[in-house]
């Protein structure tokens, strides 16, 4: 979501009919939010971020800390992600988020062979099932 700001500029004559303009202050750009979709699984590459910036002059680039131009940033493994916005003027602003993930998963196996060699009655039994 990108908001446009504007800016008034006063313009005075004077008696040699010479044009002074006075520019009013433009803020800074300002990054308002960064929403964050966590890792779905321990490992996986599929978190996302969206900047959302606003004040400056549109329009606005970006660039994240992986090398992304654009204001979603995905495919993320867990990790710390900064972006960098920059208006038309060149003014610039950054902010970093964080991509979590769960925990992994681990288990411990109870196995039973087989009793005769090419018989089905052998067991694997999951047990201990625990976050790492």
């Amino acid at each position: 979501m990108v908001k446009q700001t504007t800016a008034d500029i006063e313009v005075r004559l004077t008696s040699t009919l010479t044009a002074e303009q006075i520019l009013l202050d433009t803020p800074n750009p300002a990054i308002d939010s960064i929403s964050n979709r966590a890792a779905i699984c321990f490992g996986n590459k599929d978190g996302r971020l969206q900047v959302y910036a606003s004040s400056g002059t549109p329009t606005y680039t970006y660039i994240w800390s992986n090398a992304i131009a654009t204001d979603v940033n995905t495919s993320l493994g867990a990790g710390r992600y900064t972006v960098t916005v920059t208006d038309a003027r060149g003014c610039i602003t950054s902010q970093s988020a964080t991509i979590v993930q769960p925990l992994a998963i681990k288990a411990d196996a109870l196995l039973t062979p087989p009793s005769c060699y090419d018989l089905p009655t052998g067991t694997v039994k999951i047990v201990n099932i625990r976050n790492a």
